[in-house]
């Protein structure tokens, strides 16, 4: 049996669930959803012939076969995550570029999860505004980068994950009559009130929110007025959808629209296997965020497109 990288990546999988014996934490630290990593558990007890876990009343349990497996995976993961270690030091960090909101309310709470997986790997995160290139990511040094842009795609740049744009604010509040809250330029290049234009043509509901305007340089600060029941703010789903399952926002509008913009991530291929490695996280967790939004869209939480 070959030990390509579907193995590779089940086998890994496979190991966070035996050390966990449960589905929903092992997701949670390789941030997947519970489905992925019960696919992947499927199939590797497929490709091996023999079942890998019991399912029992209260959870989990290896089988015999299984509890082996284990500890060579713990082993042979150990003493790779060792190897990474001390080839890793004394290399600079990776640089990841993206907007502040893009790092405080999206990759910061799941970096984590990144380091659990490859801790011999540092990053560095800057945070910042203007647009940037193949050739500007290779002059300043920078290794990845991650914007919120249209959606056409240049060179050197992968869709990382959709975003979908409803009205949200303060549980109760009194949306008719609050004042709009957006950011000052939604991506390089935005009118100043692009998003909160575009779903109002595409809904129709231009008596939302019409007491006033209330400007902001990041839409994270808009979000953060709009909790607090200062106005109503255009949402950005993946980034508020952890508030409005906690109950900290709700959905002023029963209508999420398709945004004219998503999250593009800018990586050169080939070259430094960090990179990939980050690349490779990076992507995941971006199909396993766009899973979640259209999951809660399609349960009518927070709302429903139409």
């Amino acid at each position: 049996m070959s030990l390509n990288a579907s193995l590779l990546g089940a086998l890994r999988c496979f190991e966070v669930a035996a050390r966990h014996c449960n589905f929903t934490r092992a997701a949670a630290e390789l941030n997947l959803t519970p489905g992925a990593v019960s696919q992947q558990i499927r199939q590797l007890e497929q490709r091996l012939g023999q079942p890998l876990f019991r399912r029992l009343p209260r959870g989990l349990a290896l089988t015999d076969a299984a509890l082996d497996l284990y500890q060579a995976c713990q082993e042979a993961f150990g003493r790779l995550e060792q190897a990474c270690q001390r080839l890793g030091q004394g290399r600079p960090p990776l640089t990841l570029s993206c907007t502040p909101t893009f790092a405080m309310m999206w990759l910061m709470p799941r970096m984590q999860a990144f380091h659990a997986l490859h801790p011999g790997i540092e990053i560095r995160m800057v945070a910042e505004f203007h647009d940037v290139g193949m050739a500007a990511l290779r002059s300043r040094g920078i290794d990845l980068a991650i914007r919120y842009k249209p959606l056409q795609m240049e060179a050197g740049e992968r869709l990382l994950m959709h975003e979908w744009l409803l009205p949200v604010g303060a549980p109760g509040g009194n949306w008719e009559e609050a004042p709009r809250l957006y950011d000052s330029s939604a991506w390089a290049g935005a009118a100043r009130d692009e998003e909160w234009r575009a779903w109002l043509r595409a809904s129709g509901q231009v008596s939302l929110a019409h007491g006033g305007e209330q400007e902001f340089s990041l839409f994270m600060l808009a979000s953060s007025a709009a909790q607090r029941g200062q106005g109503v703010a255009m949402g950005r789903l993946a980034m508020v959808l952890d508030g409005l399952q906690r109950g900290e926002l709700a959905a002023a509008s029963p209508l999420a629209l398709p945004s004219p913009a998503g999250y593009c991530l800018l990586a050169p291929e080939g070259g430094d296997a960090r990179v990939a490695a980050l690349t490779s996280w990076l992507l995941q967790a971006g199909t396993a965020c766009d899973e979640a939004c259209r999951a809660a869209l399609a349960a009518g939480s927070p709302a429903r497109t139409p």
